[in-house]
């Protein structure tokens, strides 16, 4: 048996196969098409398949001081993995794997609740901006902006968060537009470029980029009261000074909307749906990390206007 290991927040994640396990297999990016909710690959029958397992282990019981074991086991065709047809953003390991959706649910159980979100922050002052919304509404833009003033990378896609304000590195990889992509490769010299993968939505195609020479060193950021919950709005001029938000349940119902998108999508193994209510997530610990980002925020913003505008706006940050 073949294992690969890696660790993502608070858990170490060991993935088990009975073939050799390629990294670049596993974890290469792949930029996924949101009009795809999910894609099933058939094979013939006397077509070779690989089982791969997880197994997911919990750091530290705080309350016990020891550690504890927890194991999952994920059997799936990773053979659908090395077929080139596959997509492999819906397959075991992508964006919208089976094995990522469990993931982020262990998370949650965890305590840690997962935002589609970005997050950057600032290395001298250590102010972090979480930018939220949905495709195209700005947050590539906000962290290209950001990284080529000097702030550095948390997240780009999964922000993950805990109730008492520790937030965790994330995914350094980026689903970017052509008008990001211009900027990036002006102001971003380190960032990596993978413009032949490229997805669809109805806004328009998106490249991916690799931002992982940007991201900052430490594992996890204490929040306490040092961040702004940034609404992105992106080209939208009547927001391009930065809006402060007065009304709280507004961002609420905001922040509510982003904690449950990453992990309520169906999943397939084995050619079987898995129903979305398995990765709903745990609505207590959720509950708890929307209520600190929504009292402990020292700033709540709707950010829109062009380029210079949000760098206008990161510059008072």
């Amino acid at each position: 048996m073949n294992s690969l290991q890696f660790s993502v927040a608070t858990l170490n994640i060991t993935v088990l196969s009975d073939m050799a396990l390629d990294t670049k297999d596993l974890f290469d990016p792949q930029p996924y098409n949101l009009n795809t909710s999910f894609y099933i690959q058939e094979y013939a029958e006397d077509k070779l398949k690989h089982t791969v397992q997880l197994k997911v282990c919990d750091t530290i019981d705080e309350s016990s001081a020891t550690r504890v074991k927890e194991e999952i086991i994920v059997s799936g065709d990773y053979s659908a993995q090395t077929n080139p047809q596959f997509n492999k953003q819906f397959g075991l390991f992508g964006n919208k794997g089976i094995v990522n959706h469990l993931i982020l649910s262990e998370l949650e159980k965890h305590g840690i609740s997962v935002l589609h979100a970005c997050a950057i922050i600032h290395p001298t002052t250590k102010h972090v901006v979480i930018g939220i919304g949905g495709s195209g509404s700005g947050k590539s833009v906000l962290v290209s902006n950001a990284l080529s003033k000097g702030w550095k990378l948390i997240a780009t896609e999964h922000v993950l968060v805990s109730s008492d304000g520790q937030l965790y590195m994330g995914n350094a990889y980026d689903n970017i537009t052509p008008q990001a992509l211009d900027f990036i490769k002006n102001a971003l010299p380190k960032a990596t470029l993978f413009e032949d993968r490229k997805m669809v939505e109805p806004i328009g195609s998106k490249s991916l980029a690799d931002l992982t020479q940007y991201q900052f060193k430490e594992p996890q950021v204490q929040l306490g009261n040092n961040f702004t919950i940034a609404l992105m709005k992106f080209g939208d001029e009547r927001f391009k000074d930065g809006a402060a938000i007065e009304d709280s349940d507004f961002v609420l119902r905001c922040l509510q909307q982003v904690s449950s998108e990453k992990i309520a999508s169906p999943v397939i193994l084995n050619n079987d749906i898995i129903p979305s209510v398995l990765f709903s997530g745990d609505t207590q610990n959720r509950t708890k990390t929307i209520t600190y980002l929504l009292n402990h925020a020292k700033e709540k913003s709707i950010v829109g206007g062009q380029y210079g505008d949000i760098t206008q706006w990161l510059d008072k940050r």
